[in-house]
């Protein structure tokens, strides 16, 4: 594989993990907001159902990184989930292994979260 098909794949992804993050996000944001007003949840069914649907999102994000290995948990959580320094594996990791390792991490978990 040329280093022009990898970089698009390791782009292509990352987007893919941007995507699934934002949606732990918003439904944990949801599962929060809802849970402060638990009864008119419960009354609704339909809202009940959305609340359910966000509670299986956080479950299943949760679940995947209980079975990462340590390297890929920490990459996935400090590039896509709590993205605070862009950088902070630069004093950690030489640039090629970060990325070798970042390729293997984002495969494992969305091998993970495919099934």
């Amino acid at each position: 594989m040329d280093t022009n098909a990898k970089t698009s794949n390791l782009r292509t992804m990352s987007q893919m993990m941007l995507s699934i993050a934002e949606s732990y996000f918003a439904s944990l944001d949801a599962v929060l907001k809802g849970e402060k007003r638990i009864v008119s949840v419960l009354s609704d069914s339909e809202s009940n159902a959305r609340f359910e649907k966000h509670r299986m999102i956080i479950k299943v994000v949760e679940d995947i990184f209980t079975k990462l290995d340590p390297i890929s948990r920490e990459i996935i959580n400090n590039d896509f989930f709590h993205n605070e320094n862009k950088f902070w594996w630069i004093k950690i990791y030489p640039t090629s292994t970060y990325y070798r390792l970042k390729n293997t991490a984002l495969r494992e978990f969305l091998e993970l979260y495919s099934n």
